[in-house]
């Protein structure tokens, strides 16, 4: 999975290939040219943390500018179009790839979390827990603080003081409060 500042490379250079659609090598060179220049003044202002990802983004479509330019040379294209750049076709691939096995991985995720059925573990018993609210709360900030979610915490949690690492094989309903 891709961290935010690759995520912002990869929309910046997708934005270029957009613009660059229909423009002939001519008008690459000078978008080349505009882009090369917005990177130098952008290197020039390096104080926030802002202006270094605004860096990293003029340096990203400053590089495919180039790149573009590069294929239509090789490829003797009279005007750029995606669908003739092997690498484009790639990416746009492996984009697509990558948003498909993201979308897989939310929906199993939510389907753990609503306590559906889980692809081979049919055999387990399910386990509801109920925590009082600042159990929660902290659940939810040491969870947070891992990079995780409650629910996957909570499992490792579970799996770590069974006894013996042995798989629970049945559970006691919790005795009603006397009154």
């Amino acid at each position: 999975m891709q961290d935010g500042w690759e995520q912002a490379k990869i929309h910046a250079r997708a934005a270029v290939r957009r613009t660059a659609t229909g423009m002939t090598a001519a008008q690459i060179e000078k978008a080349t040219d505009e882009a090369r220049i917005h990177e130098r003044i952008r290197s020039r202002v390096c104080e926030t943390e802002d202006d270094i990802r605004a860096l990293g983004i003029a340096v990203a479509e400053h590089t495919e500018w180039r790149r573009i330019g590069y294929v239509m040379e090789e490829e003797g294209l009279e005007v750029y179009n995606p669908e003739h750049d092997p690498t484009a076709v790639r990416w746009a691939r492996e984009e697509q790839t990558a948003r498909r096995e993201q979308a897989e991985r939310a929906r199993r995720e939510q389907a753990e979390s609503r306590g559906e059925a889980r692809p081979g573990r049919a055999d387990q018993p399910a386990l509801a827990v109920v925590l009082d609210a600042e159990t929660s709360r902290r659940l939810r900030a040491c969870a947070a603080a891992q990079g995780t979610t409650p629910q996957r915490l909570a499992a490792r949690v579970v799996r770590g003081v069974l006894p013996y690492g042995r798989p629970m094989t049945h559970a006691t309903e919790p005795r009603p409060e006397a009154r």
